[in-house]
């Protein structure tokens, strides 16, 4: 696939995007104030560095003094695939949300984009969720301790977290994709 290259519509003649997600200035004109002069001065073009501050790629597009961070995926989404369906997500194959290529991107359901994430290993439960403060090692213990002991409150203890993380992983609400393994 060769690399094609689009205005971004609220950008005309500032800032194009590529199919690849590459994001580019254009050469353009500015005009600033000297001692009461206005003075034109070229700018030229460049190719933008994308940041990886959030789960996604993102850039800084300046218009009239405004600047405004925006998700390079849903850019190259809208201007290749064409307009987001009203209740899609914008949908990364791959799982890769650092992927903005248009052949990495489709629009899907919220119920498919979590689906993809489970798939690709990249949904925020257990471990994987920055919040956690249990391990898959840990809720095995848990859930091996669970038979034993009849009291939440005792494992809970054990464990420093609370009687209704212990309920609901006895419940099935919590870790439920941790299974006890079976010894051989």
């Amino acid at each position: 696939m060769r690399e094609v290259w689009v205005d971004i519509p609220e950008y005309v003649g500032i800032y194009q995007i590529s199919n690849f997600g590459n994001v580019r200035s254009l050469d353009r004109s500015t005009t600033r104030t000297e001692n009461g002069k206005s003075i034109q001065q070229p700018l030229k073009g460049q190719l933008l560095k994308a940041s990886k501050s959030t789960p996604y790629l993102t850039v800084n597009l300046c218009k009239d003094g405004n600047s405004i961070r925006t998700n390079v995926h849903e850019v190259v989404a809208r201007l290749f695939i064409g307009p987001r369906p009203r209740g899609e997500q914008v949908c990364h194959r791959d799982g890769d949300g650092y992927n903005p290529r248009l052949d990495n991107l489709r629009y899907g359901t919220p119920k498919s984009n979590s689906k993809d994430r489970r798939l690709h290993g990249t949904d925020a439960i257990g471990e994987n969720n920055p919040g956690a403060k249990l391990t898959t090692e840990l809720v095995v213990e848990i859930k091996k301790l669970i038979d034993v002991y009849e009291s939440d409150s005792k494992i809970a203890s054990m464990f420093h977290v609370s009687t209704l993380t212990i309920k609901a992983i006895r419940l099935g609400q919590r870790w439920s994709h941790v299974t006890i393994p079976v010894a051989v």
